[in-house]
């Protein structure tokens, strides 16, 4: 959970508000040159038992042929939305993400961005890419290995069940 203010509390629930966003793309901030971010929750519409359900976001960028020569597909995304408050805004980060589609409109000079978080690569890999692993074994060993796999960040040693 991400702690907030109690002046961003009150100002999510007023209308109208003010929400804006920027972006990382690698080491590069992107504020004023984001046109739209719009992020969702997605998963096959025929449901796979054991499949990763994983957040997604729509980036476009304002963006001059001279610094999408520089762009580069491989760099993690990082998107943050924030209020703007009565004297400053506060930002939430909405999560780290992996390019998975880009196109580019030189005559609009719009970079767009089809992304999807860490989750998504759980389903790329297979149970035999895990090694170095000796059983018995602990559910949590179990966990962290597939996610260090996967480039996720496990964040709890509790498990149901």
């Amino acid at each position: 959970m991400y702690n907030v203010s109690n002046e961003f509390i009150t100002a999510v629930k007023d209308t109208p508000r003010e929400v804006v966003g920027y972006i990382t793309l690698g080491d590069t901030i992107y504020d004023d040159e984001v046109k739209s971010i719009n992020s969702s929750i997605q998963s096959a519409d025929d449901k796979i038992i054991g499949q990763a359900v994983c957040k997604s976001v729509e980036i476009e960028l304002l963006l001059s042929k001279s610094d999408f020569s520089s762009f580069n597909p491989n760099n993690e995304v990082i998107a943050y939305l924030g209020l703007q408050l009565a004297s400053s805004v506060e930002y939430v980060p909405q999560g780290k993400y992996l390019i998975k589609n880009y196109t580019y409109d030189e005559d609009k000079g719009v970079l767009k961005l089809s992304c999807v978080d860490y989750m998504a690569e759980t389903d790329n890999h297979t149970v035999s890419e895990i090694t170095g692993l000796t059983y018995p074994i602990t559910v949590d060993d179990y966990v962290t290995a597939i996610c260090t796999l996967c480039g996720i960040i496990k964040s709890s040693k509790s498990y149901w069940g």
